[in-house]
């Protein structure tokens, strides 16, 4: 409250104390007012290095000396510098306890201005600038970086100038989008869904208490950014860019588990809880040149557990036509140890060899699986492979046409007889090199092996209903 004062505001929101606890009902109508509350909020006070609500905003100063130095310069001016240690960069933030918070993503995302209370200094973060109370470049890019020039970077920066418009000095009449202003005249042409694939991302390798509240704690961003990129939002991901959507995997399969209690179709990467997530096509920037689609959207079905339609679910189902084949799941082991335990990966078969490798959603044994093909790409010139993706679907027990996804999949560009000796070291998380769910060596004798191009070329279209 003394912070509100010193800034001139008249009013405090504070999550705590203006939604009733405890109270269902009260939680679902404020949990979807979430968008409109922080994009429309004069400056957004964050408590950043605080572990939890029993610590206070501010922390102890530090009291370590500063040392002045003066010095005749080249232009024979007696000038002044004070030396002292340095104080964390503002990019430290994101390693805050503050920043390890599901909820507090939109929080960060939405808030035209932000002040940081971190561990040993106060950052200021709007769409214009970030400074800091040392006056140290925010990122360390070079020297003399203004505050003008320290536009937030990356994935945060760009989603937060895709959804809400920019403050004015001045014009404190935010986000007229937020609150379905019809009159409202809306760019869409630089609202990136690659934007909000890097963000789901981030999120999840947030910490979340309620494993119920994985969505919701999303939803005012989904909402701010329906209204800039009108679609269909499919519990976690988008209609219009459903195959992009759909190819995610899990960075740590052996950590990842699905909730205890059901939280989203398995389609989604809101299904899976215990592993940071990846997209595809972020490994790309966007879609490769001859990538093409290869599934077809039919209809869809999601049960909503409240009026949000960003919210809760209690069900869903997507139904696609395409080009679905059996293969057979096997775990190979590669022959080599990492960390003291012998490596094996998940590869896929058919009646003749290996034909591509697998990354599930959470542990299943070996055994049968089903092949949804999502995407290909087709090679631009004799330096590049057939590269099809594929999304792995285990069969509904009691319905022939109904799946479950359990993970995606790289078909290899030519069969594999010994898989065991081809592949390379299996590739951690966020190694860029790690363009699908494995590596093949792709030594002179494999490369003359049978293509497998043609895999798909024998069956037809089906359409399925994935749950």
């Amino acid at each position: 409250m003394d912070v509100t004062r010193k800034l001139g505001a008249r009013y405090l929101w504070i999550d705590s104390l203006c939604i009733v606890q405890d109270d269902a009902d009260d939680w679902d109508r404020e949990a979807a007012r979430m968008a409109q509350v922080y994009s429309q909020a004069y400056v957004t006070i964050a408590a950043t290095s605080a572990p939890d609500g029993t610590h206070g905003l501010i922390r102890k100063a530090r009291n370590e000396p500063l040392i002045p130095l003066h010095f005749q310069s080249s232009d024979s001016l007696n000038r002044g510098v004070s030396i002292g240690p340095s104080l964390s960069k503002f990019q430290r933030i994101d390693r805050e306890p503050l920043n390890s918070r599901a909820w507090t993503l939109q929080e960060r995302v939405l808030s035209p201005r932000t002040l940081h209370y971190a561990a040993d200094q106060v950052h200021w973060e709007c769409r214009q600038s970030i400074i800091s109370e040392s006056g140290s470049s925010p990122y360390g890019y070079g020297q003399g970086e203004s505050a003008e020039n320290s536009i937030v970077r990356g994935w945060l920066g760009k989603m937060a100038r895709d959804i809400v418009p920019d403050i004015k000095p001045g014009n404190e009449e935010v986000s007229k989008s937020v609150r379905g202003d019809p009159n409202l005249a809306i760019n869409n042409s630089n609202v990136s869904y690659e934007n909000w694939y890097r963000m789901l991302q981030n999120y999840t390798e947030r910490n979340i208490t309620k494993d119920a509240d994985r969505l919701p704690a999303l939803s005012g961003i989904a909402r701010a950014f329906s209204s800039k990129k009108p679609s269909p939002y499919l519990a976690g991901i988008w209609l219009d860019d459903i195959t992009s959507g759909l190819l995610w995997y899990v960075n740590v399969p052996e950590s990842a588990r699905y909730p205890d209690t059901y939280r989203a179709p398995s389609w989604s990467w809101a299904a899976v809880e215990g592993s940071p997530v990846t997209f595809l096509s972020t490994h790309f920037f966007g879609r490769r040149p001859g990538e093409v689609d290869e599934i077809e959207y039919v209809d869809h079905n999601v049960d909503l557990d409240s009026a949000d339609p960003f919210g809760r679910v209690k069900a869903g189902s997507l139904t696609l036509r395409g080009y679905v084949k059996a293969a057979m799941l096997k775990t190979v082991q590669e022959g080599q140890e990492i960390e003291g335990v012998r490596a094996s990966m998940h590869v896929l078969f058919d009646e003749e060899s290996a034909i591509g490798t697998a990354n599930l959603d959470v542990a299943i044994a070996d055994g049968p699986v089903h092949c949804l093909l999502a995407t290909c790409t087709y090679p631009q010139d004799s330096s590049l492979h057939y590269t099809p993706n594929v999304i792995l679907l285990l069969r509904s027990f009691g319905n022939a046409g109904q799946f479950q996804r359990v993970g995606m999949a790289g078909l290899f560009p030519q069969r594999i007889r010994e898989p065991q000796k081809h592949f390379d070291p299996i590739p951690q998380p966020g190694d860029p090199s790690f363009t699908q769910t494995g590596k093949v060596k792709l030594d002179e004798q494999t490369a003359k092996g049978e293509s497998l191009e043609t895999w798909f070329d024998e069956i037809e279209t089906s359409v399925i209903s994935i749950i």
